[in-house]
């Protein structure tokens, strides 16, 4: 069964934007995603908001129907 995930967040560090990004995607386990994009893109960012380890300035994270 498909889980789904939608992000939809924008993170900003003082002085200037790192990320507004925007995606839903079907889940079917088991799945490995990869993140890719130039240096200084928010790759890293992403992935801490993912992990709850940074929170975003606006926006959901959902997956599973959990926020």
């Amino acid at each position: 069964m498909a889980s789904e995930m939608i992000v939809d967040i924008t993170k900003s560090f003082p002085g200037r934007l790192v990320i507004d990004v925007r995606f839903t995607l079907a889940l079917e386990p088991p799945t490995v995603l990869i993140l890719f994009g130039p240096s200084g893109s928010g790759k890293t960012t992403v992935l801490r908001c993912l992990a709850g380890l940074e929170w975003p300035e606006r926006g959901l994270i959902r997956f599973q129907g959990d926020t």
